[in-house]
């Protein structure tokens, strides 16, 4: 998996999280594979679109992530 540093400093902003914590989040949802996946069913859109999907797909999957967590430990 491509670690990108300027995604991985995103994440740690967007989520308040270190780099260490980021790079492991990464690492399990494998945001290459989501892009290539992404890409290729959109062709011609441009890679800083594509790159602001992928986030926002792994944010809204980190997120969920989150809440199911949280409660459950709370059931």
């Amino acid at each position: 998996m491509d670690l990108n540093e300027d995604d991985v400093q995103w994440y740690s902003e967007e989520f308040n999280m270190s780099r260490e914590e980021v790079i492991d989040m990464l690492e399990c949802l494998d945001p290459s594979s989501i892009k290539e996946e992404f890409w290729q069913a959109n062709p011609n859109m441009p890679e800083a679109i594509v790159d602001d999907v992928v986030r926002k797909n792994i944010s809204a999957s980190f997120e969920y992530h989150q809440y199911r967590t949280f409660n459950n430990e709370a059931s």
